[in-house]
């Protein structure tokens, strides 16, 4: 029988290439912090992990949303806050300028009403990344007013010809719609993210801004249109005109003011499903940690036992090597 190295050295070789591939990949798994590296590995966990990867993707796309959809319906509460106090400063002016003592001064304040008016206005047209806050789901652009960013204004003040019914030229235009914005806050719900401005501002969300302007002219001008002179009152005529504008403004501020809690509550929604979805993700991970993260204890361990076998199982081939025909006679 003829005898050679190949019928020991074949099997020597081989085992010595398992032990030392295992070293490998134990090496890569502390360095990693990883356990699987092929689907051969373990396909039912591969699989395991390519779903719960999947599912920490979509809630963290709608973590994101949710952010952003709370910052947007925070400024949105926060204009609405400040119109609402605008309002409740008119309500106190035009009560204190139907007093005797405002003798002289209703132009000043109807002057100081048309700047406030325009201060209402510049909070109306607030946008976040773009898109108005009142602006509906669209504000056409044909008239619009851009400002420098090229935001199209959803209100525009316009200063036209003085009539009868119109001493002062003023007017204000809306050129959105009274559509709800919606964004998705997980997989099956929605949220509305605007306020529509009909039911803050009233009659074609622009009831607000023309009781302003109805403020405005019956400072600076009386009943007949025309304009006031100095030491000039609010006769007892116009004090019923004072009590209709007092109670309009009532009745929008409470408007405004119910928004104002509506927008709080989807604010308060959000952030109770962004928490969940954060929790959420939360647990995914650490499931996902469990079938996909390596025990580096364990692992290191194993390590030191495949190095050492490496070790000696190239000292036992260096002398396997050696042997010839003369070693077995």
């Amino acid at each position: 029988m003829r005898v050679t190295n190949n019928s020991y050295m074949n099997t020597y070789l081989r085992n010595l290439e398992n032990v030392s591939t295992e070293k490998i990949k134990n090496q890569m798994r502390i360095a990693t912090s990883k356990d699987l590296f092929s689907l051969s590995e373990g396909p039912d966990r591969i699989v395991d992990i390519k779903q719960l990867n999947n599912r920490i993707s979509e809630n963290e796309t709608f973590v994101d949303i949710t952010n952003k959809a709370i910052s947007e319906l925070q400024l949105t509460h926060d204009s609405l806050v400040t119109l609402s106090d605008y309002s409740t400063e008119l309500k106190a002016l035009i009560i204190d300028a139907s007093s005797t003592a405002s003798s002289g001064s209703l132009t000043t304040l109807g002057i100081y009403t048309k700047g406030i008016l325009e201060d209402m206005i510049s909070v109306a047209n607030k946008d976040y990344n773009g898109k108005c806050l009142f602006g509906g789901t669209d504000t056409r652009p044909e008239p619009g007013t851009r400002d420098a960013y090229g935001t199209i204004f959803p209100y525009e003040l316009v200063e036209g010809e003085p009539s009868e019914g119109n001493p002062s030229g003023l007017s204000v235009i809306y050129k959105g719609n009274q559509e709800g914005r919606f964004v998705p806050k997980d997989l099956r719900t929605t949220e509305q993210i605007n306020i529509i401005p009909e039911k803050a501002f009233g009659e074609g969300g622009t009831e607000l801004f023309e009781s302003v302007i109805d403020i405005c002219e019956l400072l600076k001008y009386k009943l007949d249109g025309e304009e006031r002179s100095d030491n000039n009152y609010i006769n007892v005529e116009e004090v019923g005109v004072v009590n209709q504008l007092h109670i309009a403004l009532d009745s929008l501020i409470t408007n405004i003011d119910a928004q104002t809690t509506v927008s709080a509550t989807a604010i308060n929604r959000l952030t109770l499903t962004n928490a969940q979805l954060l929790n959420e993700n939360v647990n995914l991970g650490s499931f996902r940690s469990k079938l996909q993260d390596t025990d580096i204890a364990s692992e290191s361990i194993e390590l030191t036992q495949n190095d050492t076998a490496l070790q000696y199982a190239l000292k036992v081939g260096a002398n396997i090597a050696r042997l010839s025909l003369f070693d077995y006679i």
